[in-house]
């Protein structure tokens, strides 16, 4: 068992309540955290704008309502992997996504995520800003994609406050999403 934030319904005022899990077990692919951090971002919060739900978040109730564990960004440590992980261990300091098409979870004491949506935590960045970085990394690569970045374009990464850390890994993964968004079939030998 685990402890969890689970979501009520109703307002913020009252929408959640603290409440007695079962602790996950991960399966062949999946790694369960010990949650140290999470976030609240604009998924979670559509969730409990009051009477003036968007488009978007009336569809985000539809996945996850009433008696979820929200929370879609975590950072933490591993505390045990699926039997087809290969690349994370218990111990290892990691963060990412949680499970699933509107990601929940997070919000618990423990939390599942997929190993391809797993990063190992870079020392130089806190448990803080690692928590942070799932959802606006996913996002800049969306981003990236969409615009058709070409070899010897520019890619601007305007960063505001305590950023500097969480982006550079952003600026150190941009061959790499190069590579899977232009070049899919050359990614695999990491041209």
């Amino acid at each position: 068992m685990m402890k969890a934030m689970v979501y009520r319904g109703g307002d913020l005022g009252n929408a959640f309540e603290v409440k007695e899990i079962k602790r996950p077990i991960p399966k062949e692919h999946q790694i369960l955290v010990k949650v140290n951090y999470s976030s609240l971002n604009n998924v979670d919060y559509e969730r409990f704008k009051g009477k003036k739900l968007s488009l978007f978040a009336r569809t985000t109730l539809l996945f996850g309502g009433k008696g979820k564990n929200l929370g879609g960004e975590v950072s933490g440590q591993v505390e045990a992997v699926g039997e087809q992980v290969q690349n994370f261990k218990k111990g290892d300091e990691v963060f990412g996504q949680t499970l699933g098409f509107m990601a929940f979870g997070a919000w618990a004491e423990y939390a599942l995520l997929e190993e391809k949506q797993t990063v190992l935590k870079p020392s130089y960045l806190s448990y803080e800003e690692a928590a942070v970085l799932a959802s606006a990394s996913k996002t800049a690569i969306g981003a990236l994609c969409t615009g058709q970045l070409q070899s010897g374009q520019s890619v601007n990464l305007w960063c505001f406050g305590r950023c500097r850390a969480p982006f550079s890994v952003l600026r150190q993964s941009f061959r790499s999403i190069y590579n899977r968004c232009m070049r899919p079939a050359q990614f695999e030998d990491g041209n």
